[in-house]
């Protein structure tokens, strides 16, 4: 590969990623399924762990999450329900053009699974510290190590570069490609 198809090919990704990332934003945005999941699984997360709590109704449209022997009800707004991760997990997988797009699904909704697991241990620390830097810290870290970093795995160890294109015919004098004959 020289440098220009490896420039290409860049451009490509971060484009495709690009365009992927804000359609999965536009569509998840909405969904209020997410923030609902990310409640009820923090809520088995801290039960397991033997905190008490409950669903306390709604503000703005998000749910709230009332936690025994916490001040605050926490509202699970649409950066607690993971939507950011999952689009970008979508982006960043869909847009690795050297992969088959079967190992693409594969690689995509095992990162879905991986960033539902995850989320509820996130919040659900974030809520027991209640510490705003560690909140944040928490959501930069599934952000950016976890997702990155299972794309990282992902790309290295558990997908196959698919087949190779085959080479172009090469370049006559004039720098035009010449025809070859076919078998």
């Amino acid at each position: 590969m020289d440098a220009r198809e490896a420039i290409f090919g860049s451009l490509k990704f971060i484009a495709v990623f690009a365009v992927l990332f804000l359609a999965a934003s536009f569509v998840l945005a909405p969904l209020g399924f997410f923030n609902t999941l990310a409640l009820e699984s923090t809520r088995a997360f801290l039960w397991a762990i033997g905190v008490d709590s409950s669903a306390a109704g709604f503000s703005a449209g998000f749910p709230l999450l009332r936690v025994d022997n916490f001040p605050y009800l926490i509202q699970i707004n649409d950066l607690c329900a993971a939507k950011i991760e999952l689009a970008v997990l979508l982006g960043i997988i869909f847009a690795t053009f050297d992969r088959s797009l079967r190992q693409r699904f594969y690689g995509f909704f095992e990162g879905v699974a991986i960033a539902l697991l995850l989320n509820p241990l996130r919040i659900g620390i974030s809520v027991l510290f209640f510490n705003p830097l560690i909140h944040d810290i928490l959501f930069r870290l599934m952000l950016v190590i976890a997702m990155v970093s299972y794309y990282a795995i992902w790309y290295a160890w558990l997908s196959e570069p698919g087949p190779a294109k085959p080479p172009s015919p090469p370049k006559g004098p004039e720098g035009k490609r010449r025809k070859t004959a076919a078998k």
